[in-house]
């Protein structure tokens, strides 16, 4: 370790005294690392950790075992400082590596997030998040703030509307990148939160391309890809990395450089690397006199009419959820209570009824009805009291919203977005 620490100090004195530029490669991937479920998972973890020689920073989502990530990290050896985010029961998944020292991490847990109604989903048990890590890159006071988050369809817009306000309150003074699996389409409205709202670029975007145009791009891609082994659904784009162009320590991000990795089946193997690709970025971090006048501590996400215009239309999409989930849960409201209670009630009457009329022959039937109203009633009692929580986080962003647009005098109407929900369905994880 004291060798890595002095090679970082040779950099750090070359790059502060000289004014050279540093290139940062970096890499972004979703490894299906599910036990039991993810096909050829031991082999696929180390033939990715093999993978990460040559960069500088790398996120990684769905490491969900601890024996995996040690693995990785003994293999890629050339990215001696790394982090695990611990969350949940089975863990966040998320996991960041670093050729150079990673001085402090943090990791916000959503507050919706699965309830037990998705447990194929296994989001109840992980306690997904977005994790970030700080990290010293060589040249005088520059740092860089490395995000990264895994979210769950059937809430995305609110834990985007989280990570949002994260990196906001954390970023600091410090270059940000922030990557990872968002389970988000390109045109949905919650990627504007980074792109509008915090002024981060999308690192694939390029000349022409723009969100509308690489909807329909096959090239775009990054999930079940045609001729992935364990592609099994429609491809789409649902993996991303963003970075700040600038930041107020005085450095910027320029001439990025955007491809896909790990595409290929591995090496003597029949199968790919992962259900998904790996994204890389090449950029430049040089010095910039003009970035170290922007106080971000001063950086507002709803300073003008465009940034609140899509407050607004996060707004009716958390909206909406929040609607589906108060009316799905009869136990919001007293009068829903007292609903559920009356029907079950009910129900075990009509039970009780055919178990003390129906002939003795026909109770071992009854007998197997009874024992089935049993267990679904504690089912659904548990599933409503544990979601309650999720109508709670997703109430809790919505009355951020509405109060960062009151205290600001909002009176903007929302314009009509047909793809501010996206594809609602449950199929992205």
């Amino acid at each position: 370790m004291a060798t890595d620490l002095d090679s970082f100090q040779v950099q750090l004195s070359s790059a502060s005294s000289g004014g050279e530029s540093v290139t940062l490669r970096l890499l972004t991937m979703n490894c299906w690392g599910l036990r039991v479920i993810s096909k050829f998972r031991r082999e696929r973890m180390e033939a990715i950790a093999h993978e990460l020689v040559g960069y500088d920073v790398v996120a990684l989502q769905e490491i969900w075992s601890k024996d995996d990530f040690e693995v990785m990290r003994d293999i890629a050896k050339s990215l001696p400082y790394s982090h695990m985010f611990y969350s949940g029961v089975i863990g966040s998944g998320l996991c960041i590596f670093s050729k150079y020292p990673i001085v402090g991490s943090y990791f916000h847990a959503f507050m919706a997030s699965g309830g037990i109604f998705d447990m194929t989903k296994g989001d109840l048990f992980a306690g997904k998040g977005v994790g970030m890590c700080r990290i010293k890159l060589p040249g005088e006071g520059c740092h860089l703030s490395m995000y990264t988050s895994h979210t769950y369809s059937r809430y995305r817009d609110s834990q985007l509307f989280e990570i949002m306000q994260f990196i906001h309150y954390t970023r600091g003074r410090d270059l940000v990148v922030f990557c990872g699996d968002l389970n988000t389409y390109p045109k949905m409205v919650g990627l504007k939160l980074y792109s509008k709202c915090l002024d981060l670029e999308d690192s694939f975007f390029h000349g022409e391309c723009t969100p509308e145009s690489c909807y329909q791009c096959q090239n775009c891609h990054t999930c079940d890809n045609t001729g992935n082994t364990f592609g099994k659904r429609t491809p789409k784009r649902i993996d991303y990395m963003f970075f700040s162009p600038k930041a107020s320590c005085g450095y910027a991000m320029v001439d990025k450089e955007y491809t896909h990795v790990m595409k290929e089946l591995i090496p003597e193997k029949e199968y790919n690397y992962s259900d998904h690709v790996g994204i890389e970025v090449k950029v430049k971090v040089v010095k910039d006199s003009a970035a170290s006048q922007e106080i971000l501590g001063d950086f507002s996400f709803i300073d003008n009419d465009e940034k609140r215009i899509v407050l607004q239309e996060i707004r009716a999409s958390i909206e909406k959820k929040r609607n589906q989930l108060r009316d799905g849960n009869p136990f919001i409201t007293i009068d829903g209570i007292k609903r559920w209670i009356t029907w079950h009630l009910i129900y075990a009457i009509v039970a009780l009824l055919l178990m003390a009329f129906v002939p003795p022959v026909l109770n071992i039937f009854t007998n197997i009805l009874w024992a089935y109203l049993i267990l679904r009633w504690m089912r659904n009692f548990a599933g409503h009291v544990m979601e309650l929580s999720l109508f709670a986080g997703v109430e809790a962003n919505y009355r951020d919203i509405c109060n960062y647009l009151s205290s600001n005098g909002s009176s903007l109407v929302v314009p009509e977005n047909n793809d501010s929900n996206g594809d609602e369905t449950t199929t992205l994880v």
